[in-house]
């Protein structure tokens, strides 16, 4: 039986070895493409939220209602906020914020997310179970977050 003369088997070691390498470096410059990409969105990002800020002003529970005001202190249109109820139990509620007349309602149907501009504020007033710990606002910006315990509503 006859093998392969060294030659041919070079020459096809060699072309297997160009092809492969080929195929990694395509893959390689895709994939550092890609991760550039997305770090340099966070990054970009992470500048623009350095400026952002978010409180919950005079909470009170009343009558079974939470009410109260959020305002953005910072210098940077906030997006995509939430109000987070954490109860005793160790659950916790999120409710996703939209607006309607002038006020923060929970999202439903066709509502407009709500987005607050520098300085803006919205009133709130939502019916809770009273076995709430803590309420927190959380953003588009994950440093802009603002967080009160039980014992500080009114």
């Amino acid at each position: 039986m006859k093998g392969v003369s060294p030659l041919i088997a070079t020459v096809l070691l060699v072309a297997i070895t160009v092809v492969v390498g080929g195929i990694v470096a395509a893959w390689f410059s895709s994939f550092t493409k890609t991760t550039t990409e997305i770090v340099g969105e966070s990054g970009e990002q992470q500048l623009i939220c350095m400026n952002a800020g978010i409180l919950l002003r005079n909470l009170r529970y009343v009558d079974s209602n939470l009410v109260g005001e959020i305002q953005n202190s910072g210098s940077v249109t906030l997006g995509n906020l939430k109000l987070q109820i954490l109860y005793q139990n160790l659950t916790q509620e999120t409710i996703p914020l939209c607006s309607s007349d002038g006020m923060a309602v929970a999202c439903e149907g066709s509502l407009t997310k709500l987005v607050l501009y520098p300085n803006d504020r919205v009133f709130f007033n939502f019916s809770i179970p009273n076995n709430y710990d803590e309420v927190r606002i959380i953003t588009n910006c994950t440093n802009a977050y603002d967080e009160v315990s039980r014992n500080e509503i009114g």
